[in-house]
């Protein structure tokens, strides 16, 4: 992934993307973090401290650290942007982090990629601010499997502009699991990819305009 900055087309607006927004709820304190020779990676995207990230900037959609933060905004339909940490590879870890939807369409989603073997082969954990939750995997082209049975409703995922979502997911030999606000939602078994990098991103569907902030990164041995 080195030397890659990235962004994809979605070319359909997928089934349940329109289902009406859950009730709200409020994020679950999550567990300490843990240090010490378990800690693979750690970010709080402070200046000059940050790890090196791959971002790029357009009048479709950029991606900057601002305030601490690293923000995606989208100004695109149909288009997913993401910022991948350079030179980093993992296989089997869990990862953290906060994502909050600032601005634009709550149908739109934001999450993680991860276990990229090239800018087409990974997988993809996405949340959106109307309540819904997908895990997909790309192989290029236009190959997506979905692990998930479509978009899938939680009531543990925070709704709505401001609404602060911790992510979290776990991948370990071929089972992947993952979890919002301390809630478990599923948990799969896939052998495609079993080592890659790792990216934050944002997307829209049939509406422009998205902005997310993603904070407090941590990754570490299951």
């Amino acid at each position: 992934m080195s030397g890659h900055v990235g962004r994809f087309w979605l070319a359909l607006l997928l089934a349940g993307l329109l289902l009406g927004g859950l009730t709200a709820c409020q994020m679950t304190p999550t567990a300490p973090r843990p240090g010490g020779d378990k800690l693979l990676y750690e970010d709080a995207f402070v200046p000059g401290e940050a790890g090196r990230w791959l971002i790029e900037a357009d009048n479709l959609a950029w991606s900057a650290i601002v305030n601490e933060q690293m923000v995606i905004a989208v100004d695109a339909p149909n288009l997913v942007q993401y910022a991948t940490l350079d030179g980093q590879t993992f296989s089997d870890f869990v990862l953290e982090v906060d994502a909050t939807l600032v601005d634009g369409n709550p149908e739109s989603s934001y999450g993680v990629l991860f276990r990229m073997a090239g800018p087409q082969q990974f997988y993809r954990f996405e949340v959106t601010g109307n309540g819904l939750y997908a895990v997909e995997r790309y192989d290029g082209g236009d190959s997506w499997t979905r692990l998930t049975a479509g978009w899938v409703e939680s009531a543990a995922i925070s709704q709505g502009l401001g609404g602060r979502n911790h992510l979290r997911l776990e991948a370990n030999g071929a089972t992947l699991a993952f979890a919002v606000n301390g809630e478990p939602l599923a948990s799969f078994s896939d052998t495609a990819y079993a080592s890659g990098g790792v990216a934050l991103d944002a997307g829209t569907f049939a509406r422009p305009g998205v902005q997310v902030a993603f904070d407090n990164l941590v990754i570490y041995r299951p």
